[in-house]
């Protein structure tokens, strides 16, 4: 039996209501990830300190969380850390094209993490806080690299329209600390691990198989696809005159160790090397096994804690290239 005019209206009026309720639900949702969780990020911090910059740098430092956490620019003369949790060296290669095309710092070396991981395939189509992201990544041209010219559009689509999906556990702690704002203070860009202190011994083991796990078990521990865009990166700086300075950050012997059960390090360690022009303006530092004897200047098993992170930051100064007196 047909449905009567009354019913088709109130389903029409149902089904309204429902999408006004998405749509409304959905503005909402864009606008405390946009304004509220990203603008008080740690992400968002740096990036806006960084381009008030008004002076040139001598050390510019890029990358991954180790380099996020291992190097305060703060003992350094004229020097900012920009590194962020989780790049890879397609995220550090696009930003740094921005800073050298968009903006008017300029640096004389580039400081970049060279670790275990750096170039393993676990992270070289991981993409988080595609919000940030989208206004660096040219996700068109990174498609047409691979020959899938529209391979990424989900990734743009995200960034720009949907920018809170993955993102429960952030919108978790906003909610639980709601009214707390994070106060403490960046020092040009730099703000140091999170959690302070000693690895608890008895777990040292157990945390460092499973870090080295997530970071090599079932991947190919050198992606072609980042060794690519590694050598991009050296080549923006050597085609204008800047050092670069590769570091390899201290991590615990067992991390290490439990690496080491996985890949066959020395042949890595030589794999990556050769992606290092001969001649290059490029410099590796290797602090790998600095402290497997103090330990307690580690966060994590592969995180340096501040204390740490200013031991090491000088060490490293005094092998950096210094500017002609």
């Amino acid at each position: 039996m047909p449905a009567s005019k009354p019913m088709k209206r109130k389903r029409a009026l149902t089904s309204a209501l429902f999408i006004s309720l998405l749509i409304l639900a959905h503005v909402v949702l864009v606008l405390l990830y946009n304004n509220v969780i990203m603008t008080g990020s740690r992400l968002n911090r740096v990036d806006h300190q960084f381009h008030q910059l008004t002076e040139d740098l001598e050390y510019l430092i890029l990358g991954d969380s180790h380099a996020q956490d291992g190097l305060n620019p703060g003992v350094l003369p004229n020097g900012f850390n920009f590194a962020s949790s989780g790049e890879n060296w397609v995220q550090t290669y696009y930003k740094l094209n921005h800073i050298l095309k968009d903006t008017n710092t300029k640096f004389r070396t580039l400081v970049l993490p060279f670790d275990l991981h750096s170039f393993s395939s676990f992270r070289s189509g991981r993409f988080e806080d595609l919000y940030y992201w989208s206004q660096y990544i040219e996700f068109i041209e990174l498609g047409e690299m691979t020959g899938e010219r529209y391979k990424h559009l989900p990734e743009i689509i995200e960034g720009r329209y949907f920018p809170y999906f993955g993102q429960g556990r952030s919108f978790l702690r906003l909610f639980a600390g709601l009214g707390k704002k994070d106060t403490r203070p960046l020092i040009k860009g730099y703000i140091g691990f999170d959690e302070e202190g000693k690895i608890v011994p008895r777990t040292r083991s157990p945390e460092a198989k499973k870090r080295a796990r997530r970071h090599f078990k079932g991947a190919d521990p050198v992606s072609e696809n980042l060794a690519v865009f590694f050598k991009r990166i050296l080549k923006l700086c050597n085609d204008r005159g800047i050092n670069v300075v590769l570091v390899k950050f201290p991590v615990t012997r067992e991390y290490y160790s439990a690496v080491g059960e996985l890949i066959q390090i020395d042949e890595v360690d030589k794999e990556v090397s050769r992606l290092v022009p001969p001649g290059s303006n490029t410099r590796i530092l290797d602090f790998r096994r600095l402290f497997f004897d103090q330990q307690e200047l580690l966060a994590d098993v592969d995180h340096l804690n501040p204390k740490g992170a200013e031991i090491l930051t000088k060490l490293a100064f005094e092998q950096f290239p210094k500017k002609a007196p």
